[in-house]
């Protein structure tokens, strides 16, 4: 195959609109790569969709040289909605839980509804996440797959009771997209393992790419030494209470405060707090924040700012792009080591990853440790740097651009 992935020049890419980054040519061809990206919702417009992980993954794609086209497809046909409603039925007579996302009859459907005028104009097919289309999709296209896990690591961890004909589908239609991608990329080892183990899927095409922090680079601005003034202020971000370990986040804090560590926890993401926790002056609860919204995403940004540790005691993770967040800004980070968070929390680096076991006086001890041995700063520079090598969408775009370019060169 001929190798002039980046024969073209910016100064044409410019003429024809699609991109200013240096491009990624198809083979054979001074043109650059179109890159399909399969979404029910407009990734270049919707920023709430997978928490807006899907307008910045497009994002991008774009950065590394690529042209993005949206090839759209309706997730809830009027059929689907009628399936759906069916298994809600089906749901409280049998007390089984139904994923309608894995289950054939619903990828099938999907796949009729699919945009086949933008669809034929692509190099290449980008799914993100959205399994039960692909491994039902009829193509020729090579397909990219950008996935958080896979449906057996979800297995017992966020999914409980589901049905046993689910189950069976569910991981069919899981080996299904992972065999029939051409280049299969997950946000973490966690995740990547599992593909290439449990599913025996080719270790040649599985690569791992974390996620980005979903923030404009321009808001990620050089931030000061870091400097503990009066009180310690400690971030809590996430909106599933009990999954996101805000009772420990707490009684955390309630620990640091009674062994004379003045801290203050800011909560953020929760629209409620249980009545119990509302007048306990430690906390601070900023309630859920839109980042889509201008002025709420210009309180987060101040918040964060202001902070100086991250503690999310998560019990079920697959990545958390909070860790990416909160790496940019240099905040070390306490965590519970689980599902993909290894790749976001380096021991030492930019925080600490503590046994699932353990409560809010493990944690206070942690964080209390790190604060007499000085750590704190070094954790900061850590985080930061580890930021700009992989958690950042520049590096992402940077590592997918060498992905792409290997696989074009074997193709």
């Amino acid at each position: 195959m001929e190798n002039n992935l980046y024969s073209s020049s910016t100064k044409q890419a410019e003429e024809v609109g699609e991109t200013q980054h240096y491009p990624v040519c198809s083979p054979g061809r001074d043109r650059f790569v179109t890159i399909g990206y399969i979404s029910s919702s407009d990734p270049f417009k919707d920023r709430k969709d997978w928490s807006g992980t899907t307008y910045k993954v497009r994002e991008a794609i774009e950065l590394s040289g690529c042209k993005v086209i949206w090839v759209s497809y309706k997730k809830n046909s009027l059929p689907i909605l009628i399936i759906k409603i069916l298994l809600k039925t089906y749901q409280k007579l049998f007390a089984k839980k139904i994923l309608s996302d894995h289950m054939k009859i619903i990828g099938k459907l999907q796949s009729f509804t699919i945009n086949k005028a933008a669809y034929h104009k692509c190099d290449y097919l980008f799914f993100s996440g959205q399994s039960v289309l692909l491994s039902n999709l009829k193509t020729e296209k090579p397909i990219i797959y950008y996935s958080d896990a896979t449906f057996h690591l979800m297995l017992d961890y966020y999914w409980h009771s589901l049905a046993s004909w689910n189950i069976k589908q569910g991981h069919e239609i899981e080996k299904t997209a992972l065999h029939k991608s051409n280049i299969v990329i997950h946000s973490s080892k966690w995740a990547s393992t599992s593909a290439i183990d449990f599913y025996k899927t080719s270790e040649a095409k599985c690569h791992v790419l974390e996620f980005g922090a979903n923030l404009d680079d321009v808001d990620i601005a050089k931030t000061e030494s870091y400097n503990i003034d009066c009180e310690l202020r400690v971030l809590f971000s996430g909106v599933d209470w009990e999954r996101k370990g805000a009772e420990i986040a707490i009684e955390t804090v309630r620990c640091l405060n009674k062994n004379n560590v003045k801290t203050k926890l800011i909560l953020v993401g929760l629209n409620l707090i249980p009545e119990k926790y509302k007048n306990i002056n430690f906390i601070e609860n900023a309630g859920f924040l839109n980042k889509n919204i201008p002025e709420q995403y210009e309180k987060y940004i101040s918040i964060i700012k202001k902070c100086h540790l991250l503690l999310l005691p998560t019990k079920m993770e697959c990545a958390g792009i909070v860790f990416c967040e909160a790496s940019a800004y240099g905040l070390p980070i306490f965590t519970y080591d689980t599902g993909g968070i290894a790749n976001y929390v380096v021991d030492g680096c930019n925080g600490y990853r503590l046994s699932l076991s353990e409560k809010g006086e493990a944690f206070a001890r942690k964080i209390t440790k790190c604060i007499n041995n000085n750590e704190l700063p070094k954790l900061k520079e850590g985080g930061m740097q580890l930021y700009k090598e992989k958690l950042s969408w520049n590096s992402w775009a940077e590592r997918f651009k060498e992905i792409l370019k290997n696989h074009q060169q074997l193709s």
